[in-house]
């Protein structure tokens, strides 16, 4: 009988399709947290360069 031969591809599927859904959370957590580290350095960025500027400025007028 073809019964045990299509549930054996039955079960195939639904795992390669938990592995390709796995596969793709995986992907969307990588791409969010790539995404929080970018936004992270542009914060630090921008507060060094603010604070460098507050540096120059200082020092332009003495204090």
């Amino acid at each position: 009988m073809a019964l045990p031969e299509n549930s054996s591809q039955i079960q195939l599927m639904v795992y390669s399709l938990g592995s390709a859904l796995a596969l793709i959370v995986g992907i969307r957590i990588a791409i969010k947290l790539f995404a929080y580290i970018v936004k992270t350095l542009v914060v630090l960025a921008v507060i060094g360069a603010a604070y460098a500027l507050a540096k120059l400025l200082a020092d332009l007028l003495g204090l």
